[in-house]
């Protein structure tokens, strides 16, 4: 199961729990006091919703028997919302709004603050599609609600995207049936849309995000998956057409010096591929068309471990007969005369610094004298230190930081909000991470011991970041629940300086929720709680703090 598919299922999971505790706590209500008459009660507003739900047939019909039991009703009320609705009228008549787009935003002004109650409550059904289709035609002339296009009726028509994936399905079938092939030129002038959105499907399925239903009917097409690279093919045709006339002069495709470095390499990697399993049937087939040695003839049927033997005792023979004729196996690098030597002497040399070098070959080697260090110029004076390397003289400018201010401020907690110092912050932070992780040197710990370097933040008491996180929401939830047992409920404005900090973690929340973002668990705590999720606007969230109106200019 995806990611995207498990996200949803745990919301699903969280909207069910929220139901049914709020059902239960409807039963308790009506069991105890023998109404459903909540009034200011937070389930006041759940329970317009659901009857809202109900009246627009997007409540199913087991809820609706579950409400009914409790003697709930599901008749319209028309008397009131009528009553309601002339009152507006009467208010944008005497207040002289102007018939502009300003007026979703809109609010009465006092002493109608029930009519605002009432406008923003309607405004949150609309939102969520539960507004019947007789009062959404009666409120849209007044313009006091956005637009309701998205909440008409579905008639079970295509998606836009769906439309347009048809269309360019259809227009890759007419460039395979033209071209025999699926891969569309990234700049195809006929169609350039086409282009990109073939590039879009290749991307789509890399990332696990293309339907089954539509890879299959790509994949029944011929479609090519894998994007060619058309600069590589044009440089292998370019290759192949340099051996094949190569092999029409020559009569054979051997040779360094005559082939020359680039095609004598090109010529060895097809051959390597081709032993890996790596090379096209269709550049085989070509390579074979023109007689291309895929090994060579003197090796012909051997072995590569015994192929490369037979070439280390080959120079070997070549060095002893050198060191004969001159008395010393220095072998020149620039050697003219038998450059293939030099190199292999070289290569013995790098082998045994690596230590790859078995140890059979370097005996051989040394019983016939052979240097392993040439002699070179001699260096004059000590030799040149080593340059420091660019992470530590980073590293060493933040400790001299870090000292300056621990010298000045006598500690080292340097807070984020502190702008002038906000790259010394997150090197403190990267210092105490590696130090938990055990990544951090005893040399560098015991230079940043030498200063008093803080390992921990006061309040963090040996907690990781995470335990950490999770103990501040757990604060503000405690903080949340005494707010509720005090007011009612959990409609909080950050307008307020008292609850300005739960104002803003209560917006926070109903943003991650919004987003996707916020584990199952918490949502489900929050709704236990009896957690607004969706404020209704205009309403006075506090009546401890009474908003302060704005005088209208005269």
């Amino acid at each position: 199961m995806s990611s995207s598919a498990i996200t949803r299922h745990e919301h699903e999971l969280a909207a069910f729990a929220e139901w049914e505790w709020n059902c239960t706590q409807l039963a308790a209500f009506v069991r105890k006091r023998g109404h459903y008459n909540l009034g200011e009660h937070p389930l006041g507003e759940w329970l317009r919703r659901q009857q809202n739900a109900a009246v627009a047939g997007r409540l199913s019909e087991e809820r609706q028997q579950r409400l009914a039991v409790l003697g709930i009703s599901f008749e319209p009320q028309d008397g009131a919302w009528d009553a309601m609705l002339r009152r507006l009228r009467q208010c944008l008549k005497r207040q002289r709004v102007p018939l502009k787009k300003s007026r979703e935003q809109w609010l009465p002004d006092a002493p109608d603050e029930d009519l605002a109650a009432w406008l923003g409550e309607q405004r949150q059904i609309h939102s969520q599609g539960l507004l019947r289709a007789d009062r959404l035609r009666r409120l849209q002339p007044l313009k006091v609600i956005g637009n309701s296009r998205k909440y008409q009726e579905k008639e079970n028509k295509p998606l836009k995207s769906d439309v347009s994936w048809e269309t360019r399905h259809s227009e890759l079938c007419d460039f395979s049936s033209q071209f025999g092939h699926c891969d569309v030129p990234k700049a195809y002038a006929p169609n350039p849309p086409l282009s990109n959105w073939v590039s879009m499907q290749r991307e789509k399925q890399k990332r696990g995000k293309l339907e089954r239903s539509r890879y299959e009917r790509l994949d029944a097409l011929g479609f090519a998956w894998f994007a060619k690279n058309r600069h590589s093919e044009r440089c292998w045709d370019q290759r192949f057409a340099e051996l094949r006339a190569f092999k029409q002069n020559h009569g054979h495709m051997r040779g360094a010096k005559e082939m020359g470095r680039q095609l004598f390499s090109w010529r060895n990697t097809q051959r390597g591929l081709r032993r890996e399993g790596k090379l096209s049937a269709e550049r085989i087939a070509r390579l074979d068309a023109i007689g291309f040695e895929w090994s060579d003839p003197r090796l012909q049927g051997l072995d590569p471990k015994i192929a490369w033997e037979r070439r280390w005792e080959f120079f070997f023979d070549q060095l002893k007969d050198f060191k004969k004729q001159r008395g010393h196996t220095l072998v020149p690098s620039d050697w003219r005369e038998n450059k293939q030597l030099a190199t292999w002497v070289a290569e013995q040399r790098k082998a045994r610094r690596r230590g790859t070098l078995p140890a059979k070959r370097q005996k051989r080697l040394e019983q016939i004298g052979f240097e392993w260090k040439p002699p070179g110029r001699k260096r004059v004076g000590p030799p040149p230190p080593k340059p420091e390397p660019r992470y530590t003289t980073l590293w060493n400018q933040m400790f001299a930081e870090m000292q300056a201010y621990q010298r000045k401020h006598r500690h080292t907690r340097i807070s984020r909000g502190d702008a002038a110092h906000k790259r010394l912050c997150a090197w403190r932070f990267t210092q105490q991470e590696k130090y938990r992780n055990g990544r951090l040197s005893a040399d560098r710990i015991a230079r940043l011991n030498s200063i008093g370097f803080e390992w921990e933040s006061p309040g963090r008491n040996g907690r990781t970041r995470r335990e950490l996180w999770q103990g501040r929401w757990d604060a503000r939830y405690e903080q949340m629940a005494r707010f509720r047992h005090e007011y009612g409920h959990c409609r909080i404005s950050s307008k307020y300086p008292e609850h300005k900090v739960l104002g803003l973690w209560s917006a926070k929340q109903r943003a991650a929720k919004k987003r996707g973002d916020l584990d199952a668990r918490r949502v489900a705590r929050l709704n236990a709680l009896g957690f607004d999720w969706n404020p209704p606007v205009g309403l006075t969230v506090l009546k401890s703090f009474p908003p302060v109106r704005k005088r209208r200019k005269s």
